[in-house]
């Protein structure tokens, strides 16, 4: 019977279908309310930018829709995308379909939400599935921050956000679950949205053969904060020498000091909270690192499945802080920070007497943490529709409706 009242009652509000879900956020309904509110979401996605990735894919379905397909063409135009190859053909293709019927932005955020909008919700209660007991209140804020580190308005972003919680949707069960071989496939399928995943993708397939040495990968880890000297010259060079021909474009374009450089100006340009916190959840980071190694190393040792995942966390903090220079690699970092802040969640929630410092930790860190918090959820206002807050699927049709955060600046 409450599953028939909260479907019903998505019809009439899915804001407040998805709030009375939540209260039972351990129930097998709510993920599927969730995911459903992130597809109602995308339907009333707001383009607040023409600068913005979206309105590209909004232009570019647009062109795709009012042109003709034929056998000749057909390949070239689901791939018109400079940027995407038959590797990562996934987002590319997702926007042909959907231009076979319509040119509606709507339509096609909504494809885009339901795409994601599937394994954020399978992440987030995974998650949930591996907390034991109800959540502390230390875990209810690392529960924010993991479900703010890849939001689900990233659709803005949708070919390497998408590719980043598919890439999560195989990791997170083959680390804390079993180590089974159709996890890491799930995995490399990420590299069908966006081809730069080959590296997380090496990255777990090899971690096995790596070190397990604390000692040796946490100094690593500190030492990978000074190195920022890679040369992307030689770097290009040498890639476009041994890589496949069908990655020379995406080498050429993002191996690049240009653009580098293009990418440095533009963030000189970006709003001082968006590097901001960016840099709290880094450093803040940096400072659950060094409470685990230093307090709870001899624990995570004795488990070997805690010691794979604290081992990976330092995997990929390492590689990421050596190759963050390359331009847009940066972003990776943000696949530690889920698993980070995931670890410290379980952590305290499972092993709360072991990992007591980490648990104060979190409360001093309490006041750095809702900074980031509410600086992602601003982010996240200048997309959401104020429709998807009050409207519902019937009086949504047709409404342009605003941004939420145009509607508090009025």
């Amino acid at each position: 019977m409450i599953s028939l009242f909260v479907w019903s009652l998505f019809l009439v509000s899915p804001m407040v279908s998805l709030l009375i879900a939540l209260k039972s956020y351990k129930g097998p309904l709510v993920k599927n309310v969730l995911w459903a509110f992130i597809i109602f979401y995308g339907f009333n996605f707001v383009i607040y930018d023409e600068f913005m990735d979206a309105n590209r894919y909004a232009e570019r379905l647009v062109t795709l829709h009012r042109t003709e397909v034929g056998f000749d063409n057909f390949l070239g135009l689901f791939l018109s995308d400079d940027e995407s190859s038959f590797l990562d053909a996934a987002g590319p293709l997702t926007t042909f379909l959907v231009s076979r019927f319509t040119e509606s932005a709507a339509v096609l955020f909504g494809v885009y939400a339901m795409v994601f909008g599937f394994f954020y919700s399978r992440n987030v209660f995974f998650i949930l599935d591996q907390a034991e007991g109800k959540l502390k209140t230390a875990s209810w804020i690392l529960l924010f921050v993991v479900c703010l580190t890849i939001p689900f308005w990233s659709i803005n972003g949708f070919r390497f956000w998408t590719a980043s919680q598919l890439f999560l949707y195989g990791m997170l069960p083959y680390l804390f679950g079993e180590k089974k071989k159709k996890y890491l496939l799930i995995s490399a399928c990420s590299v069908l949205f966006h081809f730069s995943f080959m590296i997380p993708v090496v990255i777990l397939l090899m971690s096995r053969g790596f070190t397990k040495n604390l000692t040796v990968l946490y100094s690593l880890f500190l030492g990978s904060f000074l190195f920022n000297f890679i040369q992307l010259g030689p770097l290009q060079e040498f890639l476009m020498q041994y890589a496949p021909d069908f990655l020379h474009t995406k080498l050429h374009t993002y191996v690049n000091e240009n653009y580098a450089g293009n990418l440095e100006a533009a963030q000189e340009t970006t709003k001082w909270f968006v590097l901001f916190k960016s840099e709290l959840i880094r450093y803040f980071g940096l400072v659950l690192i060094s409470v685990l190694y230093f307090l709870n190393r001899n624990y995570v040792k004795s488990n070997p499945l805690l010691l794979d995942v604290f081992c990976m966390i330092l995997y990929f903090s390492i590689i990421n802080n050596v190759i963050a220079s390359i331009p847009s690699v940066g972003r990776f970092q943000v696949l530690n920070y889920f698993l980070l802040y995931t670890f410290a969640l379980l952590m305290i929630q499972n092993a709360a007497e072991e990992f007591i410092w980490l648990k104060r930790i979190v409360y001093l860190g309490a006041p750095m943490l809702a900074v980031f918090i509410v600086f992602q959820l601003r982010i996240g206002f200048q997309t959401i529709n104020i429709l998807t807050i009050t409207g519902n699927p019937f009086l949504c049709i047709g409404e342009k409706g605003k941004a939420v955060l145009d509607f508090f600046k009025q």
